[in-house]
């Protein structure tokens, strides 16, 4: 990368050319992250239209340093759940295979869809789906402290 062609000059006593690969790096940087970071994702796009996001991509731009500066407790975590889920936009054969789950579904259509359109209405009672679930477990967590709490008094 130009970031290691600049510590090979500072190396060989060139600092000249050292910082002039300093600032293509840093230009070129800041081009990336104008073209590709996405700010609702915390992930940079694979494409300029922002349609895809895969793993192979933000690795390259994490370890060429191209995560905007205060960003990178976000981009780590977006990064962790797209591995480790697999953000695969179909139906999972088995347990194993890759899926997606209800908030990067609605995270990933919500931007892309205009108002008053059924893929828009569709979103829109995933996350009614994904809000009455998250009641239920939270209801369930209550009652089972509440259950245990009882037993230690």
């Amino acid at each position: 990368t130009l970031r290691m062609a600049a510590e090979i000059e500072d190396w060989v006593g060139d600092p000249e050319i050292a910082a002039w690969d300093r600032r293509q790096a840093d230009r070129v940087g800041r081009a990336v992250v104008a073209a590709y970071w996405d700010e609702t994702r915390n992930l940079f796009a694979e494409d300029a239209a922002h349609t895809k996001f895969i793993e192979h991509t933000q690795c390259m731009a994490a370890m060429g340093g191209f995560v905007p500066e205060g960003r990178e407790a976000a981009f780590g975590e977006a990064l962790a759940v797209q591995m480790i889920i697999g953000n695969a936009p179909q139906m999972p054969a088995g347990l194993f295979t890759p899926a997606s789950t209800l908030t990067s579904v609605l995270t990933m259509g919500m931007g892309n869809e205009a108002m008053g359109t059924v893929a828009n209405d569709v979103l829109w009672a995933l996350a009614m789906v994904l809000l009455a679930m998250s009641l239920v477990f939270i209801l369930i967590v209550h009652l089972i402290g509440r259950k245990g709490g009882a037993k230690h008094d």
